[in-house]
């Protein structure tokens, strides 16, 4: 018993080194804050420019040039910066709870880097994938930057985050061997999958010539970062801040005489905030529909052991744990024996490896069976506890947390722009010549901010939930929410489905906190540059 329990903690407490190793190379919303610093960084130090920012640098030769590199050069860094963070994070949380290993170890011994060709330790591996990662984000960092000065600054997110889904969708959808290989790995986020990208050895045929992969997304990312700088420099020495500002305050003179109906109208649709939600939808739906149920033979055969004996726990269950444990023992006998009888001479090699085969096939469902086992060891002693079919579950409290930050970047990119317009479009001393103005202007902003977050708080949350609730089914869905073992925290007395739902209710409170963080941070800005 205590094998399948030792095998339990293996399955249920977040896989091996190896796996572990993998999650803070591949960490998806560590990426995603990266972009969103690159570019938020990108409109801080470029986009004034569109807004009646003076050039200070015109008296140096090449004053501008040089300001534009160091502007260009902080984007990179605070991309670097908030990836190294995050991948410690990561990395730190999967060493306290499951372990690393030796991250002195070669690269090749981490599962799906087998074939790789880079002959360097994990931890050189870690580093190289924060490298090229900036990279990738440091391209549309620039872009941003670029478009800011051609436009508004809302208009320069939706193109950029545009183009961050429109590169991702082409490096997924492309195969490795289809004609379109080398657009395939000219993406940007060919350099997001460190393990597809270093962890097999391709050539992709260029004009006659096998040219690795890794070069080929290396050398077009590289090109489209010189490039991109060159068109940002080019245009931050010609912009003209006087007319710039003209423009911007002739869009967002537009105001009604009731603040928050001119705060909805600046917010969806003078700063595009409906095309940005949009966006967001848009992507997060493409990533709702990319995920599938994987065949995990060993997951399928849990959910058999669920069927046979799951539900409450009685004596039948220990009884049919015991007669479960039988059947494997003695198929390892009947092994042994086999073993014996071969090295005895009694067996020819094609009896035995024909014998023995077929009695590996009865041992195929042992790891789903030791996971089985090792939550009937965690529930026996609670009272009324019940062995359910919990792979959903967990799937949804693994997504939980992008279901947190995606409204929460998306309130930034509709709450910045609102604020950062202020001064420019005379709206502030609109409001203050208002009677409370300022106080109702910053109470409808606070409101306004605190229902949207909310909104989207749960349309992200339950549109996550019901996705994987529909592949992997809800039953059980209103058994006690302390069966859920892979939980770091027990609640007794209260449903699955309650417990989801109170999962939401903290996902809002985060989103709500930080919005109200934000619109008083920028408050606190405006007063002090005003």
């Amino acid at each position: 018993m205590k094998k399948y329990r030792d095998e339990q903690e293996i399955e249920i407490g977040g896989g091996d080194p190896s796996e572990d190793c993998e999650r803070v190379l591949c960490n998806y919303a560590v990426d995603i804050s990266a972009l969103t610093a690159a570019v938020m960084t990108s409109l801080l130090l470029f986009g004034s420019e569109r807004n009646g920012g003076t050039i200070l640098t015109l008296s140096l030769k090449n004053g501008n040039a040089r300001f534009a590199l160091a502007k260009t050069g902080t984007v990179v860094i605070s991309a670097f910066i908030v990836l190294f963070a995050g991948t410690a994070s990561a990395g730190l949380v999967c060493e306290i709870r499951f372990g690393l290993g030796d991250l002195f170890r070669p690269l090749c011994s981490l599962a799906g880097y087998y074939n790789t060709t880079l002959n360097i330790p994990v931890i050189g591996f870690i580093l190289l994938s924060l490298l090229v990662k900036t990279a990738a984000v440091s391209v549309f960092g620039v872009l941003a930057a670029m478009l800011s000065l051609l436009t508004q600054k809302q208009t320069a997110v939706l193109f950029t985050y545009s183009a961050a889904v429109v590169s991702t969708v082409i490096y997924y959808d492309i195969g490795s061997v289809s004609a379109l290989a080398s657009l395939k790995f000219s993406s940007p986020a060919a350099l997001s999958a460190p393990d597809e990208l270093f962890g097999i050895y391709v050539n992709i045929n260029v004009f006659g010539e096998p040219v690795n992969s890794a070069v080929i997304a290396l050398s077009a990312c590289m090109l489209m970062f010189v490039m991109l700088i060159v068109v940002t420099i080019a245009l931050y020495r010609k912009r003209s801040a006087p007319v710039d500002q003209r423009n911007a305050r002739a869009k967002d003179r537009r105001v009604s005489d009731k603040i928050w109906v001119n705060e909805l109208y600046r917010t969806f649709i003078s700063h595009k905030g409906l095309v940005i939600t949009a966006l967001f939808i848009a992507g997060y739906a493409l990533w709702l529909g990319s995920i599938t149920r994987s065949f995990d033979i060993d997951d399928m055969m849990y959910a058999d052991y669920i069927r046979a004996g799951g539900g409450i726990i009685t004596e039948n269950t220990v009884t049919y744990i015991k007669s479960e444990q039988v059947r494997f023992d003695g198929v390892r006998s009947d092994m042994s024996a086999l073993s014996e009888a071969f090295l005895q001479g009694k067996l020819t090699a094609a009896d035995y490896n024909t014998q023995y085969a077929a009695l590996s096939q009865q041992l195929m469902g042992e790891r789903s069976f030791a996971r089985f086992v090792g939550q009937y060891d965690t529930l026996k002693d609670l009272p009324c506890s019940s062995l359910i079919y919990d792979t959903g579950y967990r799937k949804i409290y693994e997504g939980d947390p992008l279901t947190v930050l995606v409204p929460t970047v998306l309130m930034l990119f509709l709450t910045f722009p609102v604020y950062g317009t202020d001064r420019v479009s005379g709206f502030a001393l609109f409001a203050r010549s208002l009677k409370n103005g300022s106080r109702k202007l910053q109470m409808y902003r606070v409101r306004n901010g605190v229902i949207l977050s909310v909104a989207f708080s749960a349309l992200f949350y339950f549109a996550m939930a019901a996705r994987y609730l529909f592949l992997y089914g809800t039953e059980d869905i209103l058994s006690g929410a302390e069966n859920l073992i892979f939980l770091p925290f027990q609640l007794a007395g209260i449903p699955v489905a309650v417990l989801l739902t109170i999962i939401f209710l903290i996902n809002a409170v985060i989103v709500v906190c930080v919005e109200i963080g934000v619109c008083f941070a920028l408050k606190k800005w405006c007063q002090a540059n005003s």
